[in-house]
């Protein structure tokens, strides 16, 4: 089956999460009684108490230094067990005039500005939105890191950061240089947040946790589409706390294919069918946001509130061909 994930994430850095207390796995519930017009596949997941995790902090660097004069340039590097999936938060403050480059890893995270940022109070400060998604992958890597300052930018450095990224400019001449001093403050801080996957769905690796606003969930159960199905539905029992959702699509080979041999981009974007996610009375078409009160949560993936409760949801494939796309709604319970 060709993949091509389309993901309807909590995935933000910064805010102010404390360290939680230990996080034990939600009371065990009945199934969910399905009410659709063919069953879902549906899996409840094992998850050990080893599965669910903190942000470890992988380094923290300033230019202030015990003794002698700031450093102008900082440059290090930092294990991660994923290139693709580390989360850095930086500061730079004590003089507007003055800009910072800050480069971390290859792949293209990096920043750039003046020197009027202070840091987060404490630093870093690790996020209160954590994704299930993204964090159970393995493409361990070293990442080379520097953050430094310097004058102003010349033209040809700022229409390249614009149109591309400080990692990608590098090379572009004259090289930008450090100052030979400053009285400004910088640093930059590399986390990560890494979990075991403890359920799968097409390419995606699903991790024990998601966390809203500081508030752990743990995933409790994931209904899958079988191959052709239009729709299904289920009634989550009744809990007193809200639970967070998000649904999963992936296109078939049969979509794909019938993308690549369509003769117009219209008739190419028709083989990929909609998604439609339905809580209560409200409906969401996947990938539009807000809809009625139906709050989707800030991030790469849109995760939505379901108030306390009993609860039926509903994914439909609101246009297109069923057989073009598989799809999977994830549920996440709040932690005890």
């Amino acid at each position: 089956m060709a993949t091509a994930l389309v993901a309807v994430g909590l995935q933000a850095v910064g805010g102010g999460r404390a360290a939680p207390d230990p996080i034990d796995p939600p009371s065990p519930t009945p199934s969910p009684s399905v009410l659709g017009r063919s069953e879902p596949i549906v899996t409840i997941p094992e998850i050990a108490p080893g599965d669910l995790r903190e942000y470890d902090e992988l380094a923290t660097v300033t230019n202030a230094q015990a003794e002698g004069p700031r450093l102008t340039e900082l440059v290090f590097d930092v294990p991660v067990r994923d290139r693709f999936a580390f989360e850095y938060s930086f500061f730079c403050t004590g003089d507007p005039e003055t800009w910072y480059v800050l480069i971390v890893g290859d792949t293209g995270a990096s920043a750039y500005g003046f020197c009027d940022q202070p840091p987060t109070q404490p630093f870093p400060s690790f996020p209160e939105i954590i994704s299930p998604l993204d964090h159970s992958g393995g493409e361990e890597a070293t990442l080379s890191v520097r953050m430094f300052v310097t004058g102003p930018l010349p033209q040809e450095h700022e229409r390249c950061f614009v149109r591309q990224s400080p990692t990608d400019c590098q090379d572009k001449e004259p090289p930008l240089e450090p100052l030979e001093s400053t009285d400004v403050t910088f640093g930059v801080s590399i986390y990560e947040y890494w979990a075991p996957a403890v359920a799968e769905f097409g390419e995606e690796r699903i991790s024990a946790r998601a966390s809203a606003d500081g508030v752990d969930h743990v995933l409790s159960r994931v209904l899958e589409s079988t191959p052709g199905q239009d729709a299904f539905s289920t009634t989550l029992p009744a809990v007193d706390t809200e639970r967070l959702v998000t649904v999963l699509t992936t296109y078939t080979d049969a979509g794909v294919t019938c993308a690549s041999e369509a003769p117009s981009q219209q008739e190419a974007d028709a083989c990929f069918p909609e998604v439609e996610l339905s809580i209560g009375d409200r409906t969401v078409l996947l990938g539009l946001g807000k809809v009625g009160d139906v709050e989707r949560l800030s991030g790469r993936h849109g995760f939505y509130r379901v108030p306390a409760g009993e609860r039926r949801l509903g994914v439909r494939v609101a246009s297109g061909d069923p057989g073009h796309v598989q799809y999977a709604l994830l549920v996440f319970d709040k932690s005890l």
